[in-house]
């Protein structure tokens, strides 16, 4: 009994975490396809990709986020303690992304998402730092991540600048 309660807990924290992914994920896109006018009626840099580009861009982080954290999550039991706090930035991280979201497409303010931006970032980046103690793939799962936000800042400054 004690295989199959430790593989069905296993599954359904596997389950859970994808599940999480994919609400923050869609969380996002609701508030982007709500205000999509608003975001249209910006003027934008010559950078900025197509819709489709941020949509499938996003899907893939989170599939990588979501294994990075499983894998962080499944580490071998010398390194729980570790977990524990990486697991915290996680979430934290999950809310200041959201937070982006309401922010700019929610309230249309384009100087609070900035604002909360440098924050954002140094979640991520604790995220690797805190990640590569306990599994060094799941750290590296995260860098594409890190680059998609400052792409991301350096679109949302020239926002700034431009509107």
């Amino acid at each position: 009994m004690g295989f199959w309660y430790k593989s069905f807990k296993k599954f359904l924290t596997v389950v859970t975490i994808i599940l999480t992914a994919l609400i923050i994920y869609l969380f996002g896109t609701v508030f982007t396809e709500q205000n999509y006018e608003w975001f249209l009626s910006l003027n934008m840099p010559t950078y900025n990709p197509p819709s489709w580009v941020f949509m499938l861009v996003w899907a893939i982080l989170f599939v990588l986020i979501a294994i990075s954290a499983i894998l962080v999550l499944f580490a071998p039991n010398k390194e729980r303690k570790k977990c524990n706090l990486v697991l915290i930035i996680f979430v934290i991280n999950a809310l200041l992304n959201s937070l982006f979201s309401v922010l700019f497409f929610g309230f249309h303010n384009i100087e609070l998402a900035l604002f909360q931006l440098p924050f954002f970032l140094a979640s991520i980046i604790l995220m690797i730092t805190c990640s590569y103690r306990v599994n060094k793939i799941a750290a590296y799962l995260l860098v594409p991540y890190l680059l998609w936000g400052l792409y991301a800042t350096v679109l949302m400054v020239s926002l700034y600048f431009i509107n």
